[in-house]
């Protein structure tokens, strides 16, 4: 609501600020002019102007610049101040923890994907020159903020919090919002092009605002009463049992609860006991069948470089070789052709002898492993068998050069 407040404000100055702009060169611009377009000398260039202005407020002020601004004052700077004062600081442990520790992930992405939607759709209202820039500038926006969160939710979430459908329910009912700003700006085109005719401005108003909540009401009658009907399924019993479940998350009833966890050390004295669950300290749980505890975190090699690392190592030394590689023969078979094109056009070889010879390049463009076993040579002979050779050689699978790197790779590890 904050923010749907913020943008019917932002609108406001918007129109009047373009208004006044527009008085200043003489157009004299009123709200009757703007929704029944009676007059197309006004109605034009106050639709054309409002339109750019809207574009260049919703990209990229509000599709982009918010989002870049998040991930750099929300994730990106605490992180660094974060681990510079861990690392500089004499600190105790748990604040190191607490410092490090990322946050929950936050819901606030459906009010963002939403009011996006709905500043794309009031451009409908005016120029349409410029509809397919915001929609563009709102793709690019939220293609950026899917990625965000993908590498957000794998690098900086501590965990999620789905108690209910509530959430997700509150966003489909925020969808209706879109759809409404929708058809008021049909209403509005039918004005522009006379197909409706409203008596006065305040019947235009009516007739769009109307519009608009008759959208919102059939929408969340919808999703209240047709969509759990269509949607109604039977319940389906859960198949895995409770040990089965417990290896695979670490956190249950035993031990996040500290008082079951004290009294199991130190009243029963367990061995091993229920050790109190943290996030972040998945590796110290112990299992213990008597206790109900089943979960125990795959063993952690510090030595051993992170996946990432790997991957980036390989792709580096694949990309290289390949580019190098497929650079170099490129070259070779150029400068053959140059120079064959050359001594063909200055008469010292026959049109006949260089259209062969670009043959026999083509024939003997093989892979580079067959010329480092000497296929390249059998290639070059004739005869029935020497055809035979090189048709073998042509034939055989090209090694691929991730796969080669790979096997260099290992054989390094070796």
């Amino acid at each position: 609501m904050a923010l749907l407040s913020n943008l019917a404000i932002d609108l406001a100055i918007l129109f009047y600020t373009t208004r006044i702009a527009m008085e200043n060169v003489g157009l004299d611009v009123t709200r009757a002019a703007f929704l029944l377009g009676n007059d197309e000398m006004i109605c034009f260039p106050v639709r054309a102007r409002m339109g750019a202005r809207l574009m260049s407020y919703n990209f990229p002020a509000c599709f982009l610049l918010p989002f870049l601004c998040e991930a750099l004052f929300t994730v990106i700077v605490p992180y660094h101040i974060y681990k510079k004062v861990v690392g500089t600081q004499p600190i105790s442990q748990r604040a190191a923890d607490a410092f490090l520790l990322p946050p929950l992930f936050e819901m606030g992405r459906y009010a963002d994907v939403v009011l996006n939607m709905t500043q794309a759709t009031i451009s409908l209202c005016f120029s349409a020159g410029y509809v397919l820039p915001t929609l563009v500038g709102m793709f690019i926006g939220h293609t950026l903020v899917y990625a965000w969160d993908h590498y957000r939710v794998l690098r900086h979430v501590r965990k999620f919090r789905f108690t209910s459908f509530r959430t997700e329910k509150a966003a489909q009912r925020m969808l209706a919002l879109p759809g409404a700003s929708l058809l008021a700006s049909a209403m509005l085109q039918l004005f522009q092009v006379g197909a409706v005719t409203p008596s006065t401005e305040a019947v235009a108003a009516i007739v769009m605002i109307g519009a608009a909540i008759a959208h919102i009401a059939l929408h969340l009658l919808v999703l209240q009463y047709v969509v759990p009907w269509v949607g109604a399924t039977e319940h389906t019993a859960a198949t895995q049992t409770y040990e089965q479940v417990a290896k695979m998350n670490p956190g249950n009833w035993f031990n996040m609860n500290p008082i079951h966890c004290l009294r199991s050390r130190y009243v029963h004295q367990h061995d091993p006991p229920c050790i109190f669950y943290q996030i972040g300290k998945e590796h110290l749980l112990e299992p213990n069948a008597k206790l109900g505890l089943f979960y125990s975190a795959p063993e952690w090699k510090n030595e051993a470089p992170s996946t990432y690392l790997e991957l980036a190592r390989l792709a580096r030394r694949s990309l290289a070789r390949g580019t190098l590689v497929a650079i170099s023969l490129r070259c070779k078979r150029f400068s053959r052709h140059i120079i064959l094109w050359c001594q063909a056009d200055s008469g010292m070889l026959p049109q006949g002898a260089r259209d062969e010879e670009l043959q026999r390049e083509q024939i003997c463009a093989v892979p580079e492993e067959a010329v480092e076993d000497g296929s390249m040579a059998e290639a070059h002979r004739t005869g029935p068998q020497g055809q035979s050779a090189g048709s073998k050689a042509v034939e055989k699978p090209r090694k691929s050069v991730v796969t080669f790197a790979s096997d260099e790779h290992d054989a390094d590890q070796d």
